[in-house]
């Protein structure tokens, strides 16, 4: 417990050092012998000071406790420059990229408050060396894009009532009762592929789509999220409407097999091409207005931007 004997020295002299002063004013006040006992007591204490730090400097790392609490001082930075405010689940965030660069051993102390205070104390274990690092958040974030057109931030982000047209003009509303039966295939983009003939589909049907075999019900879960594509067509959409025009989508195929028709973003128009790498990414499908509700579904992105 060193280190607390150096923290607490600190907090002594600190202390010895105001009351001295406060004496000295108190006595002499203004007189040419309390700015000398000033002088001569700060610099006593800055000795002591420097005398700690040296010591501490010399010791040879003390116990785990020690190690604990001298790393205590490297607090990760907050992520506000680069992805701003994640609310609730913002320090999850910052665990996530904690854990990027945590080595076996690390000991990382998770904060967070708000209508209360939660503390969690996690340490980084020998599997963390070998595990697969997926993108993290600085791949994520340095997937994102600088907007510069102020119009398009204020409404976004709901600051500006925009005139969509008549093409708009249709319900967005979404059948519950649907969206529960078919969470697998919306949230998790999970497909089908034929145990018979190994044809890979989505969505997912009783009557596997195989041309030499249409098999009945031999259809197994095939996750498609994390499988790379490339564009078989394209179309970039300048009559429906959309919030960011034009509406850029087509037919991806997944790597060893699988189609689908989806909608492209994080990409300019004139940057598509047939046979570019995908990868799909969960976003923002409509925004139901009426009934204040957000849908998700999978749009594919381009794979090349996380390197």
């Amino acid at each position: 417990m060193r280190t607390w004997a150096f923290l607490l020295g600190g907090l002594l002299i600190w202390a010895v050092h105001f009351f001295s002063l406060y004496i000295v004013a108190s006595i002499w006040l203004s007189s040419p012998l309390a700015r000398g006992l000033t002088l001569l007591v700060t610099l006593a204490c800055l000795g002591g000071i420097l005398y700690l730090v040296v010591r501490g400097r010399r010791h040879d790392g003390g116990t785990a406790m020690d190690r604990w609490v001298r790393s205590v001082a490297t607090v990760r930075d907050t992520l506000s420059a680069n992805i701003g405010h994640a609310g609730a689940a913002h320090p999850l965030v910052m665990l996530a990229d904690a854990l990027e660069a945590a080595a076996p051993g690390d000991r990382i102390l998770l904060l967070g408050f708000g209508q209360g205070a939660d503390v969690l104390l996690f340490e980084a274990t020998d599997a963390i060396a070998g595990h697969r690092r997926p993108v993290g958040v600085s791949g994520w974030a340095a997937r994102g894009q600088a907007e510069a057109n102020y119009m398009k931030y204020l409404a976004f982000n709901g600051h500006l009532q925009m005139e969509t047209g008549m093409r708009a003009e249709f319900d967005q509303k979404q059948p519950m009762t649907a969206l529960y039966r078919n969470r697998r295939t919306v949230f998790g983009l999970v497909g089908g592929r034929c145990t018979r003939t190994g044809t890979i589909q989505f969505p997912r049907s009783e009557i596997s789509v195989s041309v030499n075999d249409a098999a009945v019900g031999t259809q197994e879960d095939y996750p498609l999220a994390d499988i790379p594509a490339r564009i078989m067509t394209y179309t970039a959409d300048s009559l429906g409407y959309t919030p960011d025009p034009p509406g850029c989508y087509g037919m991806v195929e997944f790597e060893g097999g699988g189609r689908m028709a989806c909608e492209f973003t994080d990409v300019e128009p004139e940057a598509i091409e047939v046979g570019m790498e995908m990868r799909m990414m969960f976003r923002i499908k409509a925004v139901d207005e009426r009934r204040q509700f957000t849908r998700y579904f999978w749009k594919a992105v381009p794979a090349a931007k996380e390197s």
